[in-house]
């Protein structure tokens, strides 16, 4: 039995065959031994969506101050849908405040005053009417008016009336004020005339007319004073008649006793108001003697009851007309007050500008009887 070697194999030939090392075919192959297998880690990049939404999780599961966790709703057991209807029921039953009644009636007026009366949706009793008339919404009604030479297209509104006056009031009140208030045409053109220089030279002559009358106040009364001192009298009381003081504070004297004699008119009046009236008291004619000495008015020889206030019957006194007292008060405020100056110095030797009374004639240190003399 001979043997015969094979040759190599050419690895230029495709039908050489390459694995010398395999042993020939046959039936069973020997056990072989297989390596254990290798793991090999492959990491594999998230899509950028899921890295996302992985994000968004862990914010949102770190952030525990703005989680919100929703209670869990039970069912209403019978007790309490029985106290809710119970509190339903006492709210529906609890008379209103005069708040709320006052603010549910001021929501229906506004709800009502904001609908309009040509609303076709829901139509009222008038706009029915009109309809069966022949009128149709958007047409207009009336004669036209001045001011738009159109007819209304709209009702006339309603003007709700929150006073208590009556009706025409406001007018009448705008009539009355028309009537008395002088005509403004004058007053106006003048105004539009008159310059800013004139305006202040008006208002500085305004008011040096009104300091030269206090002034004039203020000189009477010292003549008075000093009138007074010489005769052993008090200020305020009159022993003479009228007419005999002096006709430069005369007009100070009678204004004071008008007015003394108004408060004890209206005093007098107070006090009878409850008493028994007189015959005569009211009427215009002379009351006689026994009256007079009723009412507390000085009758010669007859003794009035204590207590009653006295007022003085003047008689013809009163109701003649001082021509002096005119002619005197005529004159302007500051040759009045020139002439009170001029008395005062030569009766009193007292300088009403200097505020000071001298011992002899010349009065030596006062600058004159002017007022721009002494600065």
């Amino acid at each position: 039995m001979s043997t015969r070697k094979r040759p190599p194999p050419n690895p230029l030939d495709p039908d050489s065959d390459s694995d010398t090392s395999s042993p020939p075919t046959s039936k069973k192959r020997p056990f072989q031994q297989k390596p254990p297998p290798t793991t090999t880690t492959t990491t594999t990049a998230p899509p950028p969506q899921a890295a996302n939404a992985a994000s968004n999780d862990e914010d949102d599961e770190d952030d525990y101050m703005n989680m919100t966790i929703a209670e869990p709703t039970l069912p209403e057991t019978f007790s309490q849908r029985k106290k809710r209807l119970q509190l339903e029921a006492e709210t529906r039953a609890r008379p209103k405040s005069k708040a709320e009644l006052a603010a549910l009636e001021k929501a229906n007026r506004d709800a009502a005053l904001a609908k309009s009366l040509l609303d076709t949706q829901t139509p009222n009793k008038g706009l029915l009417m009109m309809r069966k008339m022949g009128f149709t919404p958007g047409s207009a009604l009336g004669a036209p008016t001045a001011s738009t030479n159109t007819a209304r297209l709209e009702p006339i509104p309603v003007t709700l009336k929150e006073d208590r006056t009556g009706i025409g009031h406001a007018s009448a009140q705008r009539a009355k004020l028309a009537a008395t208030a002088p005509p403004t045409t004058t007053t106006t053109t003048a105004a539009a005339q008159l310059s800013p220089e004139d305006y202040r030279a008006r208002v500085a002559e305004e008011q040096e007319e009104r300091r030269r009358e206090a002034q004039l106040v203020a000189a009477q009364k010292l003549a008075e004073e000093f009138e007074c001192e010489r005769s052993g009298s008090s200020v305020g009381t009159r022993a003479v008649p009228l007419r005999s003081i002096n006709v430069l504070w005369r007009g100070l004297v009678k204004r004071r006793e008008e007015k003394e004699r108004e408060r004890r008119m209206r005093y007098d009046l107070l006090q009878s108001l409850d008493a028994p009236r007189l015959p005569g008291y009211d009427r215009d004619c002379e009351l006689d003697e026994v009256d007079k000495a009723a009412l507390g008015i000085t009758v010669p020889g007859l003794r009035r009851p204590a207590g009653t206030v006295v007022v003085e019957d003047e008689g013809e006194e009163g109701d003649e007309v001082d021509e002096e007292l005119e002619r005197e008060e005529a004159r302007s405020a500051g040759e009045r007050v020139a002439a009170l100056c001029e008395y005062l110095r030569r009766q009193y030797r007292y300088c009403f500008w200097c505020k000071c009374r001298y011992e002899d004639e010349e009065m030596e240190g006062c600058p004159g009887v002017e007022e721009d003399l002494h600065g």
